[in-house]
């Protein structure tokens, strides 16, 4: 059983830092969903995280390199960290 079960508390960001300081200008005033699957370990998964919005690919590569610096508590299954997905919505 996955974090994408009904019993499952879902990961939660440790912090955030927004807007990412190497991208603060080119994105202020911008709005994104961020599709994160994160390891029982709270770290987010580079191959399962992606960014919905309007970015150019240079643009897309920085923002993602800067979101998978984030650290989560993991989602939780009975007490029990699992890997789990999360969705949040970011407006720079």
């Amino acid at each position: 059983m996955t974090a994408d079960s009904a019993k499952v508390l879902p990961p939660i960001p440790r912090y955030t830092v927004l807007p990412p300081p190497s991208l603060g200008a080119a994105l202020r005033g911008r709005a994104f969903r961020v599709r994160f699957r994160v390891t029982e370990a709270g770290q987010p998964d580079s191959a399962r995280t992606i960014i919905e919005g309007r970015l150019n690919e240079p643009e897309r590569q920085q923002l993602l390199v800067e979101l998978l610096k984030w650290a989560f508590w993991p989602a939780l299954l009975e007490g029990c960290a699992v890997p789990g997905s999360t969705v949040l919505s970011l407006r720079f």
